[in-house]
């Protein structure tokens, strides 16, 4: 399935200058966006904290 397969939606968040600058700038070097980098970041997340609510 291609990215654009996929419904999206906008997020805005506020980060420090430099972390965004440099998650970019590693993103390009592996073809990769931003939202690509963002989006892995929350699934890896969501899946490492699902089962912390059932405690």
């Amino acid at each position: 399935m291609k990215r654009t397969d996929v419904p999206r939606e906008q997020l805005n968040v506020r980060i420090r200058p430099e972390l965004k600058r440099a998650a970019a700038g590693l993103a390009g070097l592996e073809g990769m966006t931003l939202g690509d980098v963002v989006e892995a970041a929350l699934i890896d997340y969501i899946r490492q904290h699902q089962g912390d609510e059932k405690s």
